[in-house]
């Protein structure tokens, strides 16, 4: 998968292997050998590549689908979310009725849409 991923990234930035390569500290030949699989990128490398192009190892690696890094959450987000689930089913409708007055108060004319 890695190569696949690799290829793939480099492409859509449209790119040379020399041009990504030496953007990443690397020989072109060395990196070639990643993209072939003739190679394995170190530990440091892939996090190299990851924060260039932008997305988690974990996509690298095929292990999630989703290349953006999830960001981690506030301590109020945490808090909320939390919160949030130690409610009952009333307790969640109140505080969802809550957060979308809020939002309508500070976006006029958008609804937010329901969660599923």
């Amino acid at each position: 998968m890695l190569l696949q991923r690799l290829k793939l990234l480099r492409s859509k930035i449209n790119q040379s292997q020399s041009t990504f390569a030496k953007n990443l500290n690397l020989s072109r030949e060395a990196y070639s050998m990643y993209e072939t699989g003739r190679r394995q990128p170190s530990c440091e490398t892939l996090a190299a590549i990851a924060s260039y192009c932008h997305v988690s190892v974990d996509y690298l690696l095929g292990l999630t689908e989703v290349p953006t890094p999830a960001r981690g959450l506030s301590p109020e987000e945490d808090f909320l979310l939390k919160g949030f689930g130690r409610l009952d089913k009333r307790g969640q409708d109140i505080a969802l009725t809550v957060i979308r007055h809020e939002l309508r108060q500070q976006t006029p004319g958008k609804t937010p849409t329901k969660p599923n």
